[in-house]
Formats: C-alpha cells, structure tokens, sequence
C-alpha cells in the first residue's frame, strides 16, 4: 500500500499487451501468415502468450521477442547451446543508424563481451559495426565452428520520436511483422503498454504544467505497475530490467522537460535550490528551503498495467 501526500493528478490503466497481441492477429489474421512482434514483457509471459495463441489457432505461427536489448536477452536465451562443441569465435555486427550517435548500438551490446565469455568459454569474440543504414536496425550474430557456421539476425526495432522539449530522439519500440505464403513482409511500429506507460506520464506533465513558472511542485512521484522484464545475468550484477529502464526513461525524460521549461541550459543537473527540480536530497535544511526534486519509485510488474501520478504542492 502506498500512502501519497498532495494531489493525485492521473490514476490510468492502459491494454495489456497480450489483448494487443490478440486483436492484432485476429484483424490481420490470413491464410498460412506468420506473425513476428517484439514487445516489453518479460519471457515466461511472451511464452505463456504464444502458447495461448498456438492453442487458439492449432498452429505455432506466432513468434514474441524481445524489445528491451534483444541482442543480450537473445544471447541469454540461446546460452545453452553449443556447449558440447563450443563455436571457435563469436563475432556480433552491430547496427549503425543514421539517427543515432556512430556507436549507440555498440553501447547497447553490453554485456555482450563478457556474456560470450560466461556461455561459450574459450571463443574469441569479435564486436564489429556494419556501415550505417536507414533501415531497421539489426544485429548479426556469427557462430564460427571448425567445419562452418551459423548466423542469425536479431532485430532491435526502433521509432523516430520528437521529445516534450522538440529534440528528435530513434528511441527502443515494440514492433510487429507479417509474413505472408509468398514471402512479402509487413512490418512497423507496435504499441505496447510499456510505450504507452510513459507517452501518457509525459504528455500529462506537459499539458498540465503548460504556462506555469517554477517552482513546480515540491515532490512528484509516479508510481506505475506493468508485466516487465527482470533476468539477472551470470556477470557481475549486470541485469535485464524494463522496470528500471522505464524508471529511467521517465527520470531523465522529466528533467529535460523541466530543465527546458525553466529555461535552464540543456543538460544541468547541478540546480540550486530556487530552481524547480534538483536530484540531490540535501540535509540540514528547514522545509522552506529544502530543494525541490522528482522522485520515481521503480516500475513494479502486476496483471495489469496502469500509472498514478502525484504531487505535493
């Protein structure tokens, strides 16, 4: 039970992504047609809907990957294999988009290195780019044994977006793909509960805050519940966590906002205690003076997903 002090701004559910997953293919639904999606949700709950839907249609037709680090989720997933004839390297081709900084798919890659290194002790591993395209950005995995290989692709979908502050962000997404009999492919952005989760914190902030001068609020806090993702990995205490990252999104999202509506410089963090936000709880200040920040509890997985919204003025 969470206890909140203030004004309660937005209490909102939004669709679980397994009824998305049920309308879309129900809508779309053809004749020997396969559908792929990448959604936020963890494995045991992308198994359990694939299951459901394999019973539904008497057929295994449908595939749910991941959409939050797929190369490290699909790394973490296939970390049995090939252990009794371990391959002789591993080389990881990374994506280079034109949105996106030169190595930002390279970056997300970790902890690929030491993942390779963990499962398939004794491979050399190989991290290389591939030249930069405007198509959806793919991973290539290389398993080189002594009498071949095996490679495979592995998706990272991602969206043009356009932040509160009007900064074009290519930002992670869910993601659909049809393909027919005959080998022709439909694909595009899939909403997913987790998207919408925080296009509705931050529109909400937006229009609600819109031509009001700070100090803002004293305390902000979003509280929100969704089916994520959470894999601890076998290296040091790295882990795979949609509830942190959505915490993040919304952390850093909400002090670019705030930084830019206060008319701040881009990118401060370090904000004295007139201004509206401030990431440093200090001590040894009266409650008139104690500097104002955002508090965010971490996302939490139920049935259902749904947010709150909630300040103290």
């Amino acid at each position: 039970m969470h206890n909140f002090r203030g004004e309660t701004l937005l209490s909102e559910c939004v669709l679980d992504v397994e009824e998305r997953i049920e309308q879309f293919v129900a809508e779309h639904d053809a004749p020997a047609v396969n559908f792929e999606f990448w959604v936020f949700a963890g494995v045991s709950e992308r198994i359990r809907i694939r299951q459901k839907l394999a019973r539904q249609r008497k057929t295994f037709d449908v595939e749910i990957h991941s959409a939050y680090k797929p190369l490290v989720t699909e790394l973490y997933a296939q970390r049995n294999y090939y252990r009794d004839l371990p391959p002789t390297n591993i080389t990881i081709e990374c994506p280079t988009h034109p949105a996106t900084p030169e190595r930002r798919f390279e970056l997300e890659a970790y902890p690929a290195a030491r993942l390779v290194k963990e499962f398939w002790p004794g491979s050399d591993f190989t991290l290389a780019s591939k030249p930069s395209s405007a198509k959806t950005p793919v991973y290539t995995v290389i398993f080189e044994f002594q009498h071949g290989e095996k490679r495979f692709d592995i998706v990272a979908p991602n969206k043009p977006m356009t932040t509160t502050t009007g900064r074009e962000a290519f930002t992670p997404c869910g993601w659909y793909r049809i393909t027919s009999e005959g080998g022709e492919v439909q694909e595009g952005p899939f909403q997913t509960p987790y998207e919408d989760l925080y296009d509705h914190a931050m529109a909400f902030i937006e229009s609600h805050f819109a031509g009001k001068s700070p100090p803002f609020f004293e305390t902000l806090k979003i509280l929100i519940a969704h089916n994520g993702e959470e894999i601890r990995l076998p290296v040091a205490h790295e882990r795979i966590d949609t509830s942190e990252a959505l915490h993040e999104e919304l952390y850093f999202s909400l002090l670019e906002h705030f930084t830019h509506v206060a008319d701040l410089p881009s990118g401060s963090r370090q904000l004295t205690t007139d201004d509206p936000l401030n990431l440093h709880k200090r001590k040894g200040h009266d409650r008139n003076t104690t500097p104002r920040r955002i508090q965010q509890p971490r996302g939490q997985r139920s049935v259902h997903a749904r947010g709150l919204v909630n300040q103290t003025q």
